[in-house]
């Protein structure tokens, strides 16, 4: 269940090392017919042999393009944030990482990146003066991509339409634009409210009707000058200032409502909101960069990231000073290296934790009406305690007056450092406090406890240890493939459902099936509560990951179903710890 999906190209990236591979490429370009943008990106046939060493000196090669670059700074920004993607993988070179694996290392749901036994898309980029980029693009394996958007189609629209945000970004190809509006018109119309935000890249100057409506379904708009210039079909000698925001206007007419455009300029950047009766414009200086340095596509992905983040915790006016220090601080710092910083300055400009005003997962969050959940709890913005959270909201569900803290809960967890949580610990424990509780996986829990395979990034003796005294408390287990059949008669005999996925690693509780729907309290980030989740969709994803997913079912021993606690504040209450004095009750952050 992503919470950002992005859609586009996953070129292999060739940046030349100097300037004067444009003179050897001049003349094959100009025979071949193909007017080049200087300092734009431009298109090739896939007739066309573009082989990057025959322009000069080859600097670098790696996995490139805006949709990766915004999504690989997302993960760095928040490990914990479920990213997935939707695009083609084709075949790279010897010596470069295969586009899946590179999105794999970064826990990047794939399970959409179609494989081809083509070339995967290349863009060679020229450097130009001032950091100018002149890119010349060759679609490659992209082409396909319509044929599986068109084959997987029900399946996508009922993945696209459980994440927050759809991120696009521009996808070459005479078909890809009518695959992508029919594709995120359904998602839309399913969905009204979910967030797609476009980063138009080469389809801002496209006449293409068909572009102009992909491009209207969007509700965040990433541009440049010339691009806002293309689309709100002005004058190019237009003056800046002004006359962008009269632009950036006419274009929120024609966007999904509301909607939000945001230009980055050279010296700062614009953010206009349609906020129902009127329009608010947002103006931010910065200290100004050469145009051909902010205006690049790395820099508008990482800047877009920082908007996307903001959007994320509830408020997207902190996102472009966010976005400009991201695409600052990569430029004067070149290199997978840059991303180490991006944690710090996300909290400079968005805050530490939950209660900060730019945040969207508050410490008390008013219980929703019809909401079972006396209290949402929500996920540390840097992750790590989703579990914590679904233990203290799943305690409360289970009928008892005194509440758990997060303190207790970190005890009762045992959580090791630098590795995702997992419920082991918390079983036995809850067995041990009269409690019933089953717990579903596709593993031999006897011959794991007797025989704990050795891996680097666990301690599975120590694991299998907790698992052993869950035995003893009496948890059941099952081993086999969780699934939701019996979901809705649990609910009704009392039991609460918690759902342990691996792809992404995340804990989200389960309180109610509602027809079609699995009703789910996702402490996030970015939180979610009561989300009407498609029951094929969350069946679809128990089955991914390896190991895969799990549930555990905890009811009260000898109880009926349980009531529902009373409320009281979540912060600045002493209530009785559990495990000894008194705690304050917190949110999970």
């Amino acid at each position: 269940m992503p919470a950002v999906v992005g859609i586009g190209a996953f070129p292999v990236d060739y940046r030349l090392a100097d300037p004067a591979g444009w003179g050897r490429l001049r003349g094959p370009l100009a025979a071949a017919g193909i007017d080049v943008t200087i300092g734009g990106e431009t298109l090739l046939p896939a007739r066309m042999r573009l082989d990057p060493a025959e322009a000069g000196t080859v600097d670098t090669i790696t996995l490139g393009g805006p949709a990766f670059t915004a999504l690989a700074a997302l993960r760095h920004l928040d490990p914990t944030l479920p990213l997935g993607v939707v695009g083609m993988a084709g075949q790279v070179p010897a010596g470069v990482t295969p586009i899946r694996t590179t999105l794999d290392d970064l826990q990047i749901d794939t399970r959409f990146l179609f494989a081809a036994d083509a070339p995967a898309q290349k863009c060679l980029t020229l450097p130009g003066p001032d950091g100018q980029q002149t890119l010349l693009t060759q679609p490659g394996a992209t082409t396909a991509l319509p044929d599986h958007l068109a084959a997987q189609r029900a399946a996508l629209v009922d993945y696209l339409a459980g994440a927050r945000i759809i991120h696009l970004t521009s996808v070459p190809g005479t078909q890809a634009a009518a695959a992508l509006l029919d594709l995120l018109g359904a998602v839309h119309a399913r969905q009204p409210s979910i967030t797609i935000s476009i980063d138009p890249g080469f389809w801002a100057a496209s006449p293409d009707p068909t572009v102009s409506a992909l491009l209207a379904l969007g509700s965040l708009l990433h541009l440049t000058p010339a691009q806002c210039t293309a689309l709100a079909q002005r004058r190019a000698a237009d003056p800046p200032g002004q006359g962008h925001v009269d632009a950036a206007h006419s274009i929120l007419a024609r966007l999904a409502e509301p909607a939000t455009v945001v230009l980055r300029e050279p010296g700062g950047a614009l953010l206009t909101r349609d906020l129902g009766e009127d329009l608010e414009t947002t103006v931010y200086r910065h200290d100004p960069l050469p145009a051909g340095q902010i205006l690049t596509p790395t820099a508008g992905a990482l800047f877009a990231a920082g908007i996307l983040t903001a959007t994320l915790r509830g408020d997207p006016q902190p996102g472009p000073d966010l976005g400009d220090a991201l695409a600052r601080h990569a430029l004067h710092h070149p290199g997978p290296s840059a991303y180490a910083a991006f944690p710090a300055l996300a909290r400079e400009h968005l805050g530490e934790t939950p209660t900060s005003p730019a945040a969207s997962h508050p410490a008390t969050e008013a219980r929703r009406p019809g909401s079972a959940v006396p209290r949402h709890i929500p996920n540390a913005l840097t992750g790590g305690r989703d579990l914590h959270a679904c233990l203290l909201m799943a305690w409360d569900l289970l009928g008892h007056r005194t509440r758990l803290t997060l303190d207790e809960a970190d005890t009762i967890i045992e959580p090791q450092p630098r590795v995702q949580p997992r419920p082991s610990a918390m079983l036995a424990w809850l067995a041990g406090t009269d409690h019933d509780v089953e717990h579903v996986e596709a593993l031999d829990i006897d011959a794991f406890t007797q025989a704990p395979q050795v891996r680097a990034s666990r301690d599975l003796a120590r694991e299998a240890a907790t698992l052993r005294r869950g035995l003893a408390a009496g948890v059941v287990f099952q081993d086999r493939t969780p699934d939701l059949q019996d979901a809705a008669r649990r609910i009704k005999d009392g039991w609460i459902g918690m759902i342990h996925l691996q792809h992404p690693r995340s804990t989200v509780l389960l309180t109610a099936i509602d027809g079609d729907d699995a009703v789910l309290q996702v402490p996030g980030p970015p939180a979610q509560w009561d989300w009407h989740a498609p029951r094929q969709f969350v069946e679809d994803s128990l089955r991914v990951g390896r190991p895969p997913a799990s549930i555990t079912y905890i009811r009260p021993r000898h109880h009926p179903a349980p009531a529902t606690a009373p409320r009281t504040p979540m912060t600045g209450r002493a209530t009785p710890g559990l495990l000894g004095s008194p705690t304050e009750v917190q949110d999970a952050g």
